[in-house]
Parts: C-alpha cells; structure tokens; sequence
C-alpha cells in the first residue's frame, strides 16, 4: 500500500506493535494463568459481603470466579469510565496520551500477573483498563490526524496492521513462553522429577486433572498446598517482568519516535 511508503507512519505501526502484544495477554494468557494459580475465593467472598445475589450470580458453586468473569471487568470498566478518561487526556497530544495509557497498561499487567490473589488480580485488571482508555482512542486520533487529505480511511485501515502482528506475537508468548515459565503441569512435573516420583505420563486415560491428583497424594499436599508450594518454589508469576518489559520498550520507541522522528514539535500533526 502507497501510505506504507510514509516513513512516518511505517515506523509508528511498527513500534505500536509492542502495545499490542502487551495488550492481548490480558485474554489470551491471564485467563490461564488465574485458572492455574490465582485464588479468587476472596474476590467472591469481597462480592458476597456486598451483594450475596450477585457472588451467587457471577460465581461458580465452589464460591470462586471463573477467569472469564475476571477478565471482563476490563469491558465493565471501558463502559462506565470511558468517557471520564477520555476527557482527562482530551488535551494531551495523540504521542503524549499514548505513552501515558502505555505505562498504566504495564502497571496494570504486572500486577495482574504477579499476585496469587484475587483481589490484586482485580486492582491489576482494572489498572489495566485505565491505560486502554486512554491509549486506544489517541491512537485512532493520530493516525487520523497523520493522514494526508483524502486518504483518512485508507490510514486508518493500517492501524489494523500492528494488532494482526501482536496476535501473531502474543501466540507464541502465550503459548511456548508460557509453558516454559508459568504453566503448572510444567512445573508439578519438574517437581515430581526433582523428587524421584514415579507418575504416569498424561494420556487420553490418565488426564492433567489425574496427574495433579497423584501428585498431591504423593507429596502429601492439598490442591492449595500445592499450588502456593509450586508458586514459592518456581516463581510462575515472573512472566510479569516479560509483559510488562514489552511495555516499557514501547514507551521508550515512542519517546524516541517523537524525538527524533516528530522532532518533539508541540503540534507535528494536522
């Protein structure tokens, strides 16, 4: 595409798509991991002491709170604050208002990845979508206002550019760095060759579920004392630092990219 030839533009999509690999571990990634290693008990019982109707309704019958109700409070929060957040960053400039949404989002993620309890899960979800509200909106905004007369449509149909390149990122973060660094299966199973067990290896007749089971009988541990054991021992929740660095890289691409590339002008766009 011809606008692909506008260096300016190339070299924002670009950088942009570290935002958006930092972005999607929120659904592709958090939902295993507070599957896995988070205790939402305490996100159920904070609702049930508010509204035990509502716990009731949003909780599963063992009083916890399924990763996908987690997750949506992101989409809550964009509902009922949207438009306070956008009015907080109107004035900032489209470069400006981005690295500010940025740097809460890193906030937010690691902290999301770094509790194994619930309610901090929560704050860090909510931190979260803070930095969505004001980040998404000012990246519309300038690549509207990059766009030569004419061809705004056609920008902006290259914004849709980095979001295909972080999904296809964020794949295999989510898939084999995940693995390799958080995943409990992963990590029970270095536990139980560490300690010299003999487990059958997961199969269609003996399942993950089956595995932890005799690894829990044979260590003589509950599922709790085996989650916090494998969590104090193999630190899973360090994938943090990973998430969160994708976000600080981007905010230093941006702060050159506005340097060098706009020059630091107050006004570089139309």
């Amino acid at each position: 595409m011809d606008c692909l030839k506008d260096m300016k533009l190339l070299i924002f999509l670009i950088i942009m798509v570290g935002f958006w690999t930092m972005f999607n571990q929120l659904f592709y990634t958090l939902p295993n991991f507070i599957d896995q290693w988070v205790d939402t008990r305490s996100v159920y019982n904070a609702l049930a002491s508010l509204s035990p109707s509502l716990a009731s309704a949003i909780g599963t019958p063992e009083k916890t709170i399924a990763p996908e109700m987690m997750v949506t409070l992101d989409a809550g929060a964009i509902v009922f604050f949207q438009i306070l957040i956008s009015s907080l960053v109107m004035k900032l400039r489209p470069v400006n208002g981005i690295i500010t949404g940025i740097l809460v989002n890193a906030i937010g993620i690691g902290l999301a990845f770094s509790q194994h309890n619930g309610l901090f899960v929560v704050v860090g979800i909510f931190v979260f979508a803070i930095g969505e509200m004001a980040s998404s909106p000012k990246f519309t905004e300038y690549i509207g206002k990059i766009a030569p007369r004419n061809k705004e449509a056609l920008y902006m149909g290259t914004s849709f550019l980095p979001v295909a390149a972080g999904n296809f990122i964020t794949g295999y973060l989510s898939g084999d760095v995940y693995q390799a660094w958080s995943d409990k299966i992963t990590l029970l199973k270095q536990e139980v060759a560490v300690r010299g067990l003999s487990i059958p290896e997961i199969s269609d007749k003996f399942t993950q579920n089956d595995y932890v089971h005799q690894a829990e009988k044979m260590m003589g541990m509950s599922s709790d004392q085996l989650t916090r054991y494998l969590w104090d021992t193999y630190n899973p929740e360090k994938i943090w630092i990973l998430f969160s660095a994708i976000g600080v890289a981007t905010i230093i691409g941006l702060f050159l990219y506005d340097k060098f590339i706009l020059k630091g002008v107050s006004s570089p766009e139309k």
